[in-house]
Order: structure tokens, then sequence, then C-alpha cells
């Protein structure tokens, strides 16, 4: 375990349930996080990921660590042969994210992504229905109050609401409904202006259009207390999905049918299938390789220049680090 903060407990909860695992080293640049979770799990806890690199026989690492932080971690689990399971997102600017993937895909280790909405159980009997019927229509959203913790209210080391937290709704409308190819935003700075050590926008409205024709929008915000579930809708001919972290309805001319979601075990079905491909070679389960978590970055930081320029921004271009 790289990061042994909230995602990494989370995971480590479920991790000690699976006997596909067995947790040996637990490395944080908090010492005393480190070695919590060393003495609760019987591993090994270190600060630096280098020493834990040279002194371990690693066969994966987990990854949980903010967007900030991303250095060489991932690249020296590649070049070792480590298989690496990436929280989202998997960095803070297209470059580290570009490089990170260059190092992994030359290595061909498995390499999965911690968009665990991908892995419930709903998204696959919703992409399964827009595979046969595509949407034309997409709108999510994601709102909130304002995170406790430091790094999360600056641009500088967490990228804005929309790249770190609300990204799990974005890459739920890429998987489901498609690739985007332009962006458009709005962004507003109005109610933290005067509070110190917050320059993240509080406030965001962006325009999708995707590369199949669709269209959709996406709203969140850190300007108020806990909103609605998370959440997204999506249209297409004779059909309305409504889906939630807590549930989705999915209306045809036949009437509504309605599921329970249960995020838990989103975040199940992405350990565990990690583990089994890192144990077999077979990629072919993993439902998020990080080329894909790479694309949602792509997407959110294109969010991000639309709105600092005030101009539609093509995906394509977050590609070019050359400028």
């Amino acid at each position: 375990m790289i990061g042994c903060g909230g995602i990494a407990q989370w995971h480590m909860s479920l991790l000690e349930k699976m006997e596909e695992a067995q947790m040996v080293a637990f490395c944080d640049i908090r010492e005393e996080a480190a070695r919590q979770s060393a003495e609760k799990y019987s591993g090994v806890a270190y600060t630096k990921h280098e020493e834990m690199f040279a002194k371990e026989k690693l066969d994966a690492i987990f990854l949980c660590i903010p967007p900030f932080a991303h250095t060489d971690q991932a690249i020296m689990a590649a070049q070792k042969g480590i298989h690496v399971f990436a929280e989202k997102p998997v960095a803070l600017n297209m470059a580290k994210a570009l490089e990170i993937q260059a190092a992994l895909d030359k290595s061909g280790v498995v390499a999965s992504v911690g968009y665990c909405v991908r892995y419930v159980p709903a998204a696959a009997k919703v992409k399964q229905m827009l595979a046969k019927n595509p949407a034309h229509l997409a709108f999510g959203w994601y709102m909130g109050g304002l995170p406790e913790s430091d790094w999360l209210r600056q641009m500088k080391t967490c990228g804005g609401q929309i790249v770190e937290q609300a990204t799990h709704l974005v890459d739920l409308l890429c998987y489901l409904v498609g690739e985007v190819d332009t962006v458009s935003a709005s962004y507003s700075h109005e109610c933290f202006l005067n509070l110190p050590g917050v320059d993240v926008p509080d406030t965001a409205a962006v325009t999708f259009h995707f590369k199949n024709g669709a269209v959709g929008s996406f709203l969140n915000t850190w300007a108020g207390v806990p909103g609605p579930k998370p959440g997204a809708w999506i249209g297409g001919k004779d059909y309305f999905i409504q889906f939630t972290y807590n549930d989705i309805a999915i209306t045809t001319p036949e009437g509504t049918k309605e599921d329970p979601v249960v995020l838990n075990e989103g975040y199940e079905n992405e350990d565990l299938t990690f583990l089994r491909a890192v144990q077999t070679g077979d990629k072919s389960g993993i439902l998020c390789p990080f080329s894909d978590g790479v694309k949602t970055l792509a997407v959110t930081l294109a969010a991000n220049k639309a709105a600092e320029e005030g101009r539609t921004v093509k995906v394509e271009e977050m590609y070019d680090i050359s400028s």
C-alpha cells in the first residue's frame, strides 16, 4: 500500500477479507499512518516508497495518494514488473499521466484505475442497454460542502472539484455514453473569495459534446451543505435512466424498473478483478485500464482549461504536452 489515508483504509478493509491478497508493506509520508496500518495488518511500515521497493518482494501495489503526490511510484513499480492499482485521478496533469502510462504500457503489467462506479452491477446493465440503443443526452451532478483537507482547497494540489471528486461521475458518463470530443465550461469563485487558503472554484457548469453525437452537461459545487446523492440522467430513444449512488431507475414505454445501487460492490469488484488479473495475467476483466483513467483526466482538465480561457476546448488538445 502506498498511501495509508482514508481511501487506502477502505481498500485495506476489503483486501483483508480476500484470500487472493496478503498485505505486506505500508508506505506513507506520515510515519504514524504507515505504522498503524502495518501493525493492524501485520506488515512492514515505510515512509519512502524507494526503500519499500528496494527491500520488499511485491506482486502489486495499491497507489492511494492525492493527485499532486504522483511522482515516480507507478513508474518504479512498472520497471520492476509490479502490477499497479491506482486510485483516481491518475495524476494532476497530463504530462505526468502520460509519462506513467508509457511506463506501464512498456512493462506490460496489469494496471487498473479506481473508478469504482464502473464495477457496480447496475453500470453493466446500463452499458449493455446503451450498446444497443445509444444515448443522445446526459446530465451529471456532484454537489456538497467544502472539504476539510487543506490540499482539497487548492487548485495546485487537487486540480479542483471536477478533477478530484466529481471525476467519478464524469468517468461514468464517459464509460456509458462514449468518449468526449469537446468541452466548454463556466466556473464561479464567489463563495470562497474571502476564505484564506481556498482558491478552488466553488461552482461549475460544464457542457460536453461526445464523439458519437450525444450532448451532455455537468454541474458540481462545493458551495453548500451536502446536496443530493451524486448521479446522472441519461436519455435516448424510448428510454430515460436515472443513475445515482443510491439506486437506478430505467423508464421505457413499458414502465419504470428500479434497482438499488450498492457502491461498496463497486469497490469490492474492482479490487477482486485486479487481484485475479494479477494472478492469471488476463486483463480482460479490467473495466478501467490506466489509459481510460488518463482519458477521464483529460476531460476534466479540458473543463478547467475551457473555463480559464473562455472557449470550447477539444479534449485531444490536452494530449499535446509540448506547449
